[in-house]
């Protein structure tokens, strides 16, 4: 199988960013990673859908910062993968735009 489709992202740019997301968009990324914590998910939601700076999030929730960040950069791969699969499929006339 080649993963030559799947653009090598630079590993600081972000796909995910602070407050810029649905719970439902953020809950699917999740179904796609070994991310299982309460506490991660829960940290997860307050700075992608909420908008909490991640060092606040990761605190509120009984979070490592780290850890939160690690969590955070796992789901962005997802994004990754997602915006390419949807970009393939877009130009080969699979899915088209609404109208």
């Amino acid at each position: 199988m080649s993963t030559n489709l799947v653009p090598k992202s630079n590993p600081t740019r972000q796909f995910l960013h602070a407050g810029l997301h649905s719970t439902d968009e953020v809950e699917l990324y999740l179904s796609l990673t070994r991310i299982k914590s309460d506490n991660k998910i829960a940290a997860l939601h307050d700075y992608l859908v909420r908008g909490v700076n991640i060092s606040k999030a990761a605190g509120m929730n009984g979070v490592d910062v780290k850890d939160l960040r690690d969590c955070r950069e796992q789901l962005n791969k997802v994004a990754v993968v997602v915006d390419a699969l949807v970009d393939l499929r877009l130009n080969r006339g699979y899915l088209t735009t609404p109208k």
